[in-house]
């Protein structure tokens, strides 16, 4: 049997207004701190710190600048305390290179409309470039 560790990545609470307002109903934000190449996403999670408003419907997703909702498809963020999670889905390839993770809001009224909104992202994967560890009997 072969043994790997799954470790949680914080990527950090996102305030509504640290986001770029993509002149539309979307706001986006790049996390500074990029997913190493060689891991393997096998869960993701957003949860609503403070409630978005200023919309009627709101949903986030978290992905990369090639694939916005890679780990998380639209879910809403209107409620505080809202938890979203994606557990493995179609997260099922290790990432090539450093791949930076983007958070994507999108209201159904101008993104600009937004008054408040905080969310904490976090990934969950395994780092496919440590050595392995062999159980046997």
């Amino acid at each position: 049997m072969q043994l790997r560790t799954v470790l949680k990545i914080d990527l950090g609470e996102v305030d509504f207004s640290e986001m770029t307002d993509g002149e539309g109903t979307s706001g986006t934000y790049d996390f500074a701190d990029k997913l190493p190449a060689g891991f393997l996403p096998i869960a993701a999670k957003t949860q609503t710190m403070e409630a978005f408003v200023g919309q009627t419907a709101a949903g986030a997703e978290l992905g990369t600048s090639g694939d916005p909702n890679a780990f998380i498809s639209t879910k809403n963020v209107l409620a505080l305390g809202k938890i979203n999670a994606t557990p493995g889905g179609d997260i099922d390839v290790a990432l090539d290179a450093d791949t930076v993770v983007r958070l994507t809001v999108t209201g159904n009224a101008d993104f600009s409309a937004l008054t408040a909104g905080k969310l904490a992202c976090s990934l969950y994967c395994i780092d496919m470039n440590e050595p392995v560890t062999v159980v046997t009997n």
